[in-house]
């Protein structure tokens, strides 16, 4: 195309005849629209985990952990953690309230037991006292927890049996901070000074590692955002866009406005509809794989069926890059990784200024967290190999060039973005972090003229977001 990157590019007067059936995107519409109300909407929620309690421990102990290492770092770093973390007693306030959902959503004695623990760390005396009133034990389970609840925060300390609270909270209670709490509690009205100082060497123990993690992770953010900061300097700076120049896709694509909603209708259907498959497969790592290929067996076949040949797709996404384009390749996909990176602290900075609650289980993912090493390995490549080329196809190259048809490039990158962040069925932080990016994937493709800026993006990024869960959650 003659048309410099980056400027709108004129559409053509006429296209081919509609080749796909009207009828049938209508109902693949339809029925797009009711799948992903029953599958995305909502997407948070103790009903959407399989372990909501062992789940909830594991996010409010390491950060608890972490705090506690964070307060014993060097002085210049606490700034560091003020601003990218709530303040303690907000923690502790936001814990206490998943903490209230979940007892009341799953009864369980061992959440109000870790409530109560977390109603004596934030200072509530008078609620604590009429939690411990409050609570009749159902089984033989839930009122040793009560005993030991009572002897370490009632009102009038037992005259015995602390010694042998303290035992068995250490042996029977999940080692971690709602343990050590529980027995400092303990420790202290029995003035034990060593079982005192024994609760607060462990937690720091597993909170050191994790103060390290961070670093590891704000580190690799910082040099991202540099990388990126240089890389689009490039991109900008030299006149006409020839440094952004990837390949030649054409915007708007060579197909009509009819042709392009039922492609996307038809790959989005085999996206979301593939959940329906999912409590028949067997619990196993090959799972995600087999399904992850018939999800895309849709978008994938449509777009060969309406391209003709493979090298015809190649063609019409930029897939094909010349030697002499992979320094504006490269230059393009580490400047949206920066931007993309920025974007995300930035937000989340903004929303816990603002005091957007996100709640603990949007986005969360269990399987990388609790699943075996092979289900987890499946997960990464489904994220951050399949995902990235599978949406970019669909939501950049079928759904913002079809939507180049009838606008220009803002309005079209405007409104693809915000169905790309709906699909994710985030909260309010996550649309917005999902949609920046869905923004910023969708100008690099109408500049550069390929996807592959956008899929390497997509791809680090979900590389990032995996890292963290894994390096905060799971080891």
């Amino acid at each position: 195309m003659s048309a410099e990157a980056g400027a709108e590019v004129p559409v053509e007067p006429s296209y081919p005849p509609a080749r796909l059936n009207r009828g049938v995107t209508a109902a693949a519409l339809a029925v797009l629209g009711v799948l992903a109300s029953l599958v995305f909407w909502p997407s948070t929620g103790l009903d959407t985990l399989d372990q909501p309690e062992l789940s909830l421990e594991r996010v409010v102990t390491r950060d608890m952990d972490f705090r506690a290492a964070a307060a014993l770092t060097p002085s210049w770093e606490a700034p560091l953690y003020a601003l990218a973390l709530s303040s303690d007693a907000e923690a502790r306030a936001t814990a206490i309230g998943w903490y209230e959902e979940l007892v009341q959503v799953e009864g369980s004695p061992l959440a109000e037991l870790y409530r109560l623990i977390l109603l004596a760390e934030d200072g509530r005396a008078d609620a604590l006292q009429e939690a411990l009133a409050a609570w009749t034990p159902g089984d033989e389970w839930a009122g040793r927890l009560a005993t030991w609840a009572r002897a370490a925060y009632g009102a009038e300390p037992p005259a015995d049996g602390l010694r042998s609270a303290l035992a068995a909270v250490r042996r029977e209670l999940p080692a971690g901070w709602f343990a050590d709490r529980l027995a400092a509690r303990l420790a202290s009205r029995l003035g034990d000074d060593a079982a005192l100082a024994e609760s607060a060497r462990a937690s720091e123990a597993r909170g050191t590692p994790l103060v390290w993690r961070l670093r590891a992770i704000l580190a690799s953010e910082t040099l991202l955002v540099a990388l990126g900061a240089v890389a689009l300097v490039t991109l900008v700076t030299v006149p006409g866009g020839a440094a952004a120049r990837v390949s030649m896709a054409p915007i708007p694509p060579p197909w009509g406005a009819a042709d392009g909603a039922g492609l996307f209708a038809r790959g989005a259907l085999g996206l979301v509809g593939v959940a329906i498959i999912w409590p028949f497969m067997p619990d196993r790592a090959w799972a995600t794989p087999v399904v992850s290929a018939i999800s895309a067996i849709p978008i994938v076949g449509y777009l060969l069926w309406q391209c003709g040949s493979w090298r015809s797709l190649a063609d019409t996404f930029g897939l094909r890059v010349s030697r002499a384009a992979l320094p504006a390749l490269a230059r393009a996909a580490v400047a949206l990784v920066g931007l993309s990176t920025l974007a995300d602290v930035l937000i989340e900075l903004a929303g816990a200024r603002l005091g957007v609650e996100t709640h603990w289980t949007d986005g969360f993912q269990e399987r990388l967290v609790w699943g075996p090493p092979a289900e987890v390995v499946a997960d990464v490549l489904d994220s951050c190999v399949f995902a990235p080329v599978v949406e970019e196809l669909l939501f950049r190259g079928v759904l913002y060039g079809t939507l180049r048809l009838r606008l220009g490039p803002l309005p079209a990158t405007a409104t693809s973005a915000a169905l790309f962040a709906l699909a994710h069925g985030y909260g309010l932080i996550g649309f917005v972090s999902v949609f920046v990016s869905g923004v910023l994937w969708a100008l690099a493709y109408e500049r550069t003229r390929s996807l592959l800026p956008g899929m390497l993006a997509h791809a680090a990024s979900n590389v990032q977001a995996t890292a963290i869960v894994l390096a905060t959650l799971r080891f």
